[in-house]
């Protein structure tokens, strides 16, 4: 290995300690979401350090096949020093208000969401289900009203011609609705016996 790869090496390997610090600043600022969940935290943690290894062994191995030696990880640790010496306090400034613009844009895209979609949509639905309403109580009303109205020319006529029919026929009538009667008792008498 020459000595350009040498130091081009270590430069990679300071620049993922750099990025190996804030990368674990991050994870700590995110901390609180999924602590009291220990199988989620657990799986987390993991999948961070895996995901970290990958990343820095793929950067070496870019520059120098992959092969490891012992200034490698002086290289990264030196780069992680000097995160938590230079760079420590700028990146959680930036995080932190990177955190909070991202809040605010979601809070201002739900707002607007809220105010031009879901509130429009719950003011039709309110209005067209009122007008529904009013609607079906209105022909409720008028189908009640010419019921009574066609009601009583009809009952008017079948009392009429109820005077109108022969004694015979009438005690017929009045016999025939009496088996009528019969017969459906006796249905209904089976029917409870059979859900018995």
């Amino acid at each position: 290995m020459t000595l350009t790869t040498q130091f081009l090496a270590m430069a990679v390997m300071i620049a993922g300690g750099i990025y190996l610090g804030a990368a674990m600043d991050t994870l700590k600022r995110f901390e609180k979401l999924y602590r009291k969940r220990t199988l989620m935290n657990y799986t987390i943690v993991i999948s961070f350090w895996l995901l970290q290894a990958f990343i820095l062994f793929f950067l070496l191995y870019q520059v120098n096949y992959g092969e490891l030696r012992l200034y490698i990880f002086l290289s990264v640790l030196c780069g992680y020093a000097a995160y938590r010496a230079l760079f420590q306090g700028i990146y959680v400034r930036i995080l932190e208000r990177m955190i909070h613009m991202t809040m605010a844009m979601v809070r201002f895209f739900l707002r607007c969401f809220e105010i031009l979609i879901l509130k429009p949509i719950i003011w039709l639905w309110n209005v067209a289900s009122a007008i529904v309403l009013w609607v079906s109580s209105i022909l409720l009303a008028g189908s009640i009203l010419m019921l009574r109205v066609i009601w009583w020319p009809v009952r008017q006529m079948l009392r009429l011609l109820w005077k109108l029919l022969p004694k015979n026929m009438k005690k017929y009538l009045h016999t025939l609705a009496g088996f009528c009667v019969t017969i459906k008792n006796t249905l209904i008498n089976l029917s409870d016996l059979w859900k018995r």
